[in-house]
């Protein structure tokens, strides 16, 4: 059939660009997702601003639960069993795989109370670290005294060599 020939009065005319009639749950749909993924990156920076430094790994975190918010959607919607009666199984199986890399990607930015408190130990014992350089390196410049030894000169600004 050309371009200027009308389809036959039996066949329904071609989808308009943007069409999601196709979609069950949207969670393949990068058009359906990317803008539910944008949203949830602009509300975690608002509450996270240090996320911004880690913007792939952010960006990637919210493109995955933007899908599981449309599986969730969808699976509450038509249910967990379908009209004969059988479990939803690839909606459910890509559920659970969506939010156990959701999970992960949590944990590895710190948005989990356990990696929070992994952070803020760390955090801690950096700043403990970083508080004893300048009596360890003290302690040093006396023991290479003691031995009669010459130690390295100490920085103009006052920084730990």
């Amino acid at each position: 059939m050309s371009e200027t020939q009308a389809p036959p009065a039996w066949q329904r005319p071609p989808f308009a660009a943007g069409n999601d009639a196709a979609a069950t749950h949207g969670a393949w749909s990068p058009r359906l997702y990317e803008p539910i993924g944008e949203e949830l990156y602009r509300e975690y920076v608002a509450g996270h601003p240090q996320l911004e430094d880690y913007a792939e790994a952010l960006a990637a975190l919210c493109r995955i639960e933007a899908r599981v918010l449309l599986l969730d959607k969808h699976l509450a919607e038509s249910g967990l069993v379908d009209k004969r009666g059988k479990f939803r199984d690839r909606p459910l199986a890509l559920y659970r795989s969506l939010e156990g890399q959701a999970m992960a990607l949590r944990g590895r930015l710190g948005l989990d109370p356990m990696s929070q408190a992994k952070l803020a130990v760390d955090r801690a014992q950096a700043a403990a670290t970083a508080s004893a350089l300048p009596s360890v390196r003290d302690a040093g410049r006396a023991a290479l005294a003691a031995r009669g030894l010459a130690a390295l000169p100490v920085p103009p600004s006052g920084d730990a060599a």
